[in-house]
């Protein structure tokens, strides 16, 4: 589970739950109200338009989810054929969803760590293929050349898991990506 500072605060009758993640810095509140309605809360964050901080706050759930994904495969083991990894890949894919492609500075610049490490995990074609489109989007914004070689690498692991030629249990990742550079 993801550790937040939490606090009940009664606001004009109504609790409000408020979540602080520990790696905020800033008096930076994540909150819920009694009506399941979320919003962010910090000085900088007011001053932006409520879609910004919607966006804001599905960026830094993502990261969350994704971190938590990795716990997940990384540290226990869990296959991505795993029910609950496979709820994460959808959780983080709505989440991402929610973020808007703007002209000028945008928080789509972060989107790549939870995006690609979903996709990692994603084995839905449908998913993988929202995956991909969001990761060429993302290049095509920003332009980085890594993004473009995140897309071949993302398409040679699903590849692979679809002709399962790769057991990811056996299977060791830094082992794959150093396979994947060496191909021409």
């Amino acid at each position: 589970m993801v550790r937040f500072r939490t606090a009940m605060v009664l606001n004009n009758g109504l609790k409000t739950l408020c979540l602080r993640c520990f790696h905020l810095q800033s008096d930076c509140y994540i909150i819920l109200n009694a009506n399941n309605n979320v919003k962010l809360s910090s000085p900088a964050i007011a001053k932006m338009p409520s879609a910004r901080q919607e966006e804001y706050l599905a960026i830094n759930e993502s990261y969350h989810q994704a971190a938590i994904l990795h716990v997940y495969q990384r540290v226990h083991g869990v296959s991505s054929s795993v029910d609950q990894i496979q709820k994460i890949v959808r959780r983080i894919l709505s989440l991402v969803s929610r973020v808007g492609f703007h002209d000028g500075p945008c928080p789509v610049v972060m989107l790549f760590f939870p995006v690609f490490s979903a996709g990692c995990s994603a084995i839905n074609a449908v998913d993988q293929q929202k995956l991909r489109t969001i990761l060429q989007k993302l290049a095509d914004s920003i332009g980085f050349c890594y993004i473009r070689r995140s897309i071949q690498i993302l398409d040679a692991l699903w590849s692979s898991k679809a002709d399962n030629t790769i057991v990811e249990k056996d299977n060791c990742w830094e082992k794959f990506i150093g396979e994947i550079f060496l191909r021409p």
